[in-house]
């Protein structure tokens, strides 16, 4: 007896060094993302520069930083003059003050890493790695609810890697968007749902959904199928002495009570920065008062070129809807399975899942919320999500169908041209993705890229002749590998790394897997 306590203590033990391995070596694959530039302290801490490749060469990510670092600078919504030009176009006026475009989820989610990398002379680093916090929980939620479908363990780990290295959810998770938290959010509210309701899960239920709205409204048109699917499980019809009888089970009006915490922090954010509580700054408009005459020109040429197709009061418009899903899904702007290819085995292991019957529900439920997401951005007048590298818009659906992933690989592990397909778009797939994260996620739309005055390629094309120039901003490559080697072999350097972890893990996979069912 004590020798089997024995072997199982070693064996717990041989696990969590594996566990802890393999989580340091994805914490240093998304080192190598991290953007930055030598400097004492490191540049970007201090100074609020906007130069191509760097973290602040977004303007979405500049508004959402420049109200985390006023509410701890100045305890304050409302941006200085400096942080308004920072943050332009992103801001809105009201009363004479700016302050953030957006919702101030992902401002108040940064406050404390702001606050502690202040203490240590690095807020913008420290900052930023709040993202790369959410990327990294990305990766575990998407194995446990890739194990909901009967995937192996080393599959559904490939599946949340694939999310993390093999899609432009890579180059997001060294930026301060919305993206990643409101993964994070929308893969926990599907792992709610679909749990036993009573009050403790309803009421996670509701302050998961009201933080997913304060990160981003658009959070509650993608989780409202979860959401009315676990509201719809208090309601249960029983066979009473040959009478049908509805049960209903009250916790639900938890999920309501849960909600209240977030719409009263969202009422009393709105109403100190525009005098409503319900009023919202994206309806008040965006201020273009900082831009430059160049941007104020796109602009203006962007909105003629949707005044005749959309109102502009109306963010979504059906008349869109067949060009926006083109650019969406398969043009080589924005094309979802142009830059993700590996993709496809998502929707095949969602289709093998559902086909026998694993966990219908849950297939459904992730269905919906992917169908969601791409018919609302359809109908966006901006489908391109403006300067963006690849559709960061899909960014959910990206996630949700890498959860099919690892099912795909559990049904097809067998298959030798199953499996070469997989490396060949895994290789792919993995490419592109870093390609974008060491150069730059400011990639133009055509209708902008061709009206520059130097036109620029509006494809990957641009990431790659950056490269060319020898152009990067990631921090370790300008820290310590400038000297060493140029930007296109770091690339291969970088890829190569995750490819090889994703073919070692799916060897391991195959090999474990045949020794499951030689037992």
């Amino acid at each position: 007896m004590k020798k089997n306590l024995k072997l199982k203590l070693l064996n717990y033990f041989f696990k969590f060094l594996s566990l802890l391995g393999l989580g340091l070596v994805v914490l240093f694959l998304f080192s190598l993302s991290i953007k930055g530039e030598a400097g004492n302290p490191l540049y970007f801490q201090t100074e609020l520069s906007t130069k191509i490749g760097g973290p602040f060469e977004s303007s979405g990510t500049n508004s959402r930083y420049a109200l985390t670092k006023s509410i701890v600078d100045s305890n304050s919504f409302f941006f200085t003059e400096e942080l308004a030009k920072f943050a332009s176009p992103d801001l809105t006026i009201y009363k004479g003050r700016y302050t953030t475009l957006f919702t101030p989820g992902v401002s108040f989610a940064a406050v404390p890493f702001y606050y502690l990398g202040k203490l240590v002379g690095v807020p913008q680093f420290i900052t930023f790695l709040s993202t790369l916090l959410f990327a990294s929980f990305n990766i575990l939620l998407i194995y446990l609810i890739s194990r909901k479908l009967k995937a192996t363990k080393v599959f559904s780990l490939i599946a949340g890697l694939i999310f993390a290295f093999g899609t432009n959810g890579l180059g997001y998770s060294s930026s301060m968007t919305q993206h990643h938290l409101s993964v994070l959010l929308i893969l926990l509210v599907i792992l709610n749902s679909i749990s036993k309701r009573n009050l403790v899960n309803n009421l996670v239920l509701g302050l998961l959904i009201g933080a997913g709205i304060l990160v981003d409204i658009p959070n509650a048109f993608m989780m409202a199928p979860a959401a009315i699917y676990a509201f719809f499980k208090h309601f249960q019809i029983e066979n009473v002495e040959g009478k049908s009888k509805l049960k209903i089970n009250p916790f639900f009006v938890a999920i309501i009570v849960g909600l209240i915490p977030m719409a009263v922090i969202f009422g009393w954010y709105n109403y100190s920065t525009n005098g409503s509580f319900t009023v919202l700054a994206q309806s008040i408009g965006r201020s273009d008062f900082f831009a430059t005459d160049e941007i104020k020109e796109i602009n203006k040429q962007s909105s003629s070129n949707f005044s005749n197709e959309a109102p502009e009061l109306i963010p979504f418009a059906t008349r869109l809807q067949f060009n926006g899903a083109y650019i969406l899904l398969i043009s080589n702007e924005r094309g979802i399975f142009f830059y993700n290819p590996i993709l496809f085995f998502g929707l095949l292991g969602l289709f093998l899942a559902y086909k026998n019957r694993t966990n219908n529900d849950l297939v459904v439920l992730i269905t919906a919320i992917v169908l969601v997401n791409i018919t609302m951005y359809s109908m966006f007048g901006d489908p391109w999500g403006g300067w963006s590298y690849g559709p960061r818009y899909l960014i959910p659906s990206i996630a949700l169908l890498s959860v099919g992933i690892g099912y795909a690989l559990t049904r097809v592990d067998r298959n030798p041209f199953a499996i070469i397909l997989f490396a060949v778009l895994t290789i792919y797939s993995v490419s592109v993705s870093v390609l974008g994260s060491v150069t730059t996620n400011l990639l133009p739309p055509k209708v902008e890229a061709e009206n520059l005055a130097t036109p620029v390629p509006y494809t990957y094309l641009y990431n790659y002749q950056m490269a060319e120039r020898n152009q990067s901003g990631v921090l370790i490559y300008n820290l310590y590998l400038k000297n060493i080697m140029n930007v296109k072999i770091f690339i291969y350097v970088y890829s190569a790394l995750i490819v090889t972890l994703i073919f070692s893990l799916l060897a391991a996979g195959i090999i474990f897997k045949e020794k499951e069912k030689s037992v």
